[in-house]
């Protein structure tokens, strides 16, 4: 869409430069090639127009005819697949398509990529992109839509890549999502909100997949590259969130597949934690050399992993403490080296983790705000209140107890209402209609109002709007949940208004100015609404500062995560609300050996296309000594076939295995497809719950 919020018309598509990536996974090689436009200037005294490299002649878009590579609000920008719009930044941001210039700013309020970011002074004002490279069905319903009413629904990710697969379309229908879903225009839109952050959820298929994991292998791993150049050239920070893992995390279709936790958890417990390590590894080399750095400095490394239904606080934080130890040994400590870890409560509540590696360098906790889950409901109104009091008071203790402190997904639902919102085919708590969970079984009103987007009036698109900026101002750090929802073959229109952020800015409901409207919001709402019993104004326990330790300006880190060993002595073997959970030690069930070939992921080589143009120089480890060996299975040692269904029936023998030598690690076949089986502070009357099922 073009900045008027209507659709641009398609261009031929006109390449200047390739990125042409060698991977280096399982021994094997893979051949990626990314568009990236123009990045430098060119200044042609014979004529106004530029030859690209296929032939053509593309018009200039600057004075004289001049290709410009950086610019500000106003100026023309064309995207690598042609389309031409016009760039709107009114916060002074500037843009350049340079791959070595950091000196894009997203707005004249947020530094510029070359220049330090303060977390303390600096606020994070972020969007997700949700949707985009981690399939969710209340995002994109149009991709689950037609399979809705057959004998068998497809519920997430990993049964629509059977399903594609099936019918041998799974590259191809996966790239033409990846390709429209987000492109560089979202980024430019992004900035111009007035939002200088994404945070970018992917998924570890990114990386590989093994045998019986029908996801599509490595592709997204280039649209992240991609996304890297677009976030650089708007002047945009990258958290990148590491969104599902193998075994999911967390028993959610946005986990890679529903109802299934077997990380951490289940006899597949160790299995699906040691190549979640091996993962972590991968990410962390190739986003700490510093001509990425600058543009991914926060690195989420597991998302909602459930600690209620199976996993365990204990067993999460001796997790926790071996990433910790491994990316630091990666990167080394203190500023500028290596990102921040941003780690999650794992729905626990972050004074659960008070204390834990304390002393630490540079990690961050990651807080999920959301009031949509758990009845009683609040209304508009009330959300405001629970955002300033609640939230507000929340974050001001956890900055003092816990250090930097994000809100990684927060939104304006009230409730659980929206299509696929709690999952496919289930329905909706408000209503009482929800298959999946009978514990408040009341009717507490139709989901209509809440929907029917196009039929707000003006009083609910203002309380909408008072509830964003409550938010904003009390978690002070955030992202909202989720940048866009795309549209729905029902209505041919985006569905689930109260989670796109974008609708909002084009509605009416979400700031056009969220830095300025935002700042000391809460104190300005309980003077003009004195009834309102707004308690929180202000951060007043946290003094504006992080200690050293937190910022990577101590002159040691002792965080003792010795406390919290790894590996896990015992592990939980089901889902808390089964019947059947239990626990085994860990010894007794499957696990590898970290002896195999270490793995590397997609490192793009750029060629120019016309001299004189400066190129970075990538490689798949930010520090070749610190090529750990990767997590490999053990010759002669049996193992679960298919991480996300553990089966009795797999051989996997007796553990201790009395197996040979490590195997090397090596290609795994795409398997053949099959039946996807469905398988701190008081809180207010309604406490923020975990997001979805």
């Amino acid at each position: 869409m073009g900045p008027d919020g209507k659709r641009l018309p398609a261009v031929p598509h006109k390449k200047r430069w390739w990125i042409l990536g060698g991977v280096a996974v399982l021994l094997a090689v893979l051949v990626v090639a990314i568009a990236v436009p123009v990045t430098t200037l060119l200044d042609d005294k014979d004529n106004n127009t530029t030859k690209s490299p296929d032939g053509t002649v593309e018009p200039g878009t600057g004075p004289g005819g001049k290709v410009l590579t950086s610019g500000g609000d106003g100026t023309k920008i064309r995207m690598d697949n042609g389309t031409i719009f016009t760039y709107s930044n009114p916060f002074g941001g500037t843009w350049s398509s340079d791959l070595t210039d950091n000196s894009a700013r997203a707005q004249n309020y947020t530094p510029a990529l070359n220049a330090t970011w303060d977390y303390a002074k600096n606020r994070i004002l972020g969007v997700n992109l949700g949707g985009w490279l981690v399939l969710e069905p209340f995002i994109v319903p149009n991709l689950f839509e037609p399979y809705e009413n057959t004998s068998s629904p497809i519920l997430d990710e990993y049964g629509l890549s059977q399903k594609w697969q099936s019918e041998g379309q799974l590259e191809q229908k996966m790239r033409q999502h990846y390709d429209t879903f987000i492109t560089e225009y979202d980024f430019a839109l992004i900035a111009g909100a007035g939002l200088n952050w994404v945070r970018l959820p992917l998924g570890y298929w990114a990386i590989e997949t093994m045998a019986n994991e029908p996801y599509l292998p490595k592709v997204s791993w280039e649209y992240f590259l991609k996304a890297i150049q677009w976030a650089r050239k708007y002047g945009l920070r990258i958290e990148l969130d590491l969104h599902a893992m193998p075994g999911s995390v967390n028993n959610y279709n946005h986990g890679g597949k529903s109802g299934v936790l077997n990380f951490l958890n289940s006899a597949a417990g160790m299995q699906a934690a040691q190549r979640g390590l091996n993962y972590i590894r991968v990410i962390t080399e190739y986003i700490s050399q510093p001509e990425i750095a600058n543009v991914v400095p926060i690195f989420g490394i597991i998302n909602e992993p459930n600690t209620g239904l199976g996993i365990g606080v204990e067993n999460l934080k001796r997790f926790y403490s071996e990433v910790y130890q491994e990316v630091r040994n990666i990167t080394g400590t203190g500023a500028g080296k290596g990102p921040i870890i941003a780690l999650s409560d794992g729905f626990a509540g972050l004074n659960n983790y008070q204390g834990f590696l304390s002393q630490a360098d540079r990690v961050a906790w990651d807080q999920h705000a959301y009031v949509a889950f758990t009845p009683p409901f609040p209304d508009r109104t009330g959300l405001t209140q629970t955002a300033c009091n609640y939230y507000g008071s929340s974050t001001d203790g956890y900055f003092v107890q816990n250090g930097l402190t994000i809100a990684g997904e927060w939104s304006l639902a009230t409730n659980d209402c929206g299509l696929y919102l709690n999952g496919v085919g289930l329905g909706f708590r408000y209503e009482n209609s929800d298959q999946a969970d009978k514990s408040h079984p009341q009717y507490f009103g139709s989901c209509v109002p809440f929907d029917d987007w196009a039929n707000y009036d003006n009083s609910t698109k203002a309380a909408m709007k008072q509830g964003a900026l409550a938010q904003m101002d009390a978690l002070r750090n955030f992202f909202f949940w989720t940048w866009k929802i795309g549209d729905s073959l029902r209505t041919g229109k985006p569905v689930n208004p109260n989670w796109s952020y974008l609708l909002g800015i084009q509605q009416g409901w979400m700031p056009t100015n969220p830095q300025k409207e935002s700042n000391g919001f809460c104190a300005s709402y309980q003077k003009q609404n004195s009834s309102a019993s707004i308690t929180w104004t202000g951060f007043t326990s946290w003094s504006s500062t992080f200690s050293d330790y937190m910022t990577g300006a101590a002159s040691t880190y002792n965080p003792q995560t010795q406390t919290f060993a790894w590996p896990p002595t015992s592990m939980s073997t089901g889902i808390a609300s089964n019947s059947n959970v239990g626990s085994t030690p860990v010894s007794a069930i499957p696990s590898y050996t970290a002896t195999g070939t270490p793995l590397s992921a997609g490192t793009p080589t750029v060629s120019a296309s016309i001299s004189g143009e400066a190129t970075p120089t990538l490689n798949p480890w930010a520090n070749n000594s610190k090529a750990a060996p990767a997590y490999a299975a053990i010759n002669g040692c049996g193992y679960y076939m298919d991480i996300f269904n553990v089966q009795n029936s797999d051989n996997v023998g007796q553990w201790p295995c009395a197996g040979s030598a490590p195997s090397k690690r090596s290609p795994q076949p795409m398997p053949t497809p099959v039946a996807s089986p469905n398988p701190g502070p008081a809180a207010p009357a309604s406490t923020p719950a975990p997001r979805r099922r």
